[in-house]
This record gives structure tokens, C-alpha cells and sequence, in this order.
């Protein structure tokens, strides 16, 4: 089922680049901010953003879990986007995935989701297969967030990047980005 969604979406993505082509991005990232919620199976979570420049942010985050994480943990992954011309709001990503089975994935096959997976693996210490372990602190220090990471055919919009990690069915752990993007000066 997931393989569905990518195979959906790299399709999307080569047809977008065909209609609009790939010229130089007419526009710069802003992020609004980012909110990050636990429950009592994680010990720590510290969420933060920060703005270096004009289209240059950074966002870090720790966690460490009470208990070994169990095998069945999901991750739940949204990004809504609203074109700021029709206030209409669309879904364009929604998946759910066994986070063993993302930790032991070298790459994907979607270029939103594998700039956006390769940043992340380039800026944390994750392990590359389960479990994660009780007490450890794991992190994603200085996770660049610009334009390079959204398609140049992109349009304005606002976006929220949400991540929700379930364990045994149960909500642990859920954060949303808040963003958009805004025409060049």
C-alpha cells in the first residue's frame, strides 16, 4: 500500500516538473513554528526552530524514550498544503509506516520525501534498525530547512508538516510544522 502512495506521488512530482519545469524557485520558505506533545513513554522531548537568515531554519529535536520502543511503532506522517490564492486546503501527503521499517530504508523513491528523509538521517543519530532504546537520547541537531527542499514548480502556499509516532495503537508522541512558502523580494 505504501509503495502505491510513492509510486503515486514520484509520478505527480515528474508530471508537475514536465508543466512547469524546473526553472530557479520564485520564492523563499518561511516557517511560523513548530510544537512538539509526549506522553508519559517519553522521558524527554525538546522541539526547537530556529531562523538563521531570509530561507535558512534550522530545527532540533531530542527525545528519549522511558521503555525500549516496541517493534509495532507507527509513524504517521501529513503534510496538508493551502494555496494562499483559493484558502483550499489539500492533504498531499498521508502515510503510515512501521518506524522499524524506516529506520532500515536507505533511500526513497519520492523526491519531497527523500530530500526531506535524507536531511533528516544527515542530521541525527538514528539507528539504522530497532529498537530504540530506553534512556538513549537520540537526536536530529540542526536540521536545515530551505527552499532546496521544496520543488521549484512549487506553488505559494502555507504548509503543515505533521509527525505522529503511535506505539501499540497509542498516541506518544505528536509535532506539527507550520510554514508556507512567500514570493522572492
Amino acid at each position: 500500500m505504501i509503495w502505491k502512495l510513492f509510486i503515486t506521488l514520484f509520478v505527480f512530482t515528474f508530471a508537475a516538473k514536465a508543466v512547469y519545469g524546473a526553472s530557479n524557485r520564485r520564492f523563499n520558505v518561511i516557517m511560523y513554528g513548530i510544537n512538539c506533545n509526549h506522553t508519559d513513554a517519553v522521558i524527554r522531548l525538546d522541539c526547537t526552530l530556529m531562523k538563521l537568515g531570509t530561507d535558512h531554519y534550522v530545527v532540533s529535536v531530542k527525545v528519549i524514550y522511558k521503555r525500549n520502543m516496541a517493534r509495532n511503532t507507527m509513524v504517521h506522517n501529513l503534510i496538508y498544503i493551502r494555496n494562499q490564492k483559493t484558502s483550499k486546503v489539500l492533504k498531499f501527503v498521508d502515510f503510515k509506516v512501521n518506524i522499524c521499517d524506516v529506520l532500515s530504508v536507505s533511500a526513497f523513491p519520492i523526491p519531497v520525501v527523500k530530500n526531506i528523509f535524507d536531511e533528516a538521517r544527515r542530521t541525527s543519530n538514528l539507528p539504522y534498525n530497532c529498537p530504540l532504546k530506553a534512556n538513549n537520547l537520540y537526536y536530529m541537531n540542526n536540521y536545515t530547512m530551505t527552499s532546496d527542499l521544496i520543488p521549484p514548480y512549487a506553488p505559494i502556499m502555507n504548509f503543515s508538516f505533521i509527525v505522529n509516532i503511535y506505539e501499540n495503537s497509542k498516541l506518544i508522541i505528536a509535532s506539527e510544522s507550520q510554514g508556507g512558502t512567500i514570493p522572492k523580494a
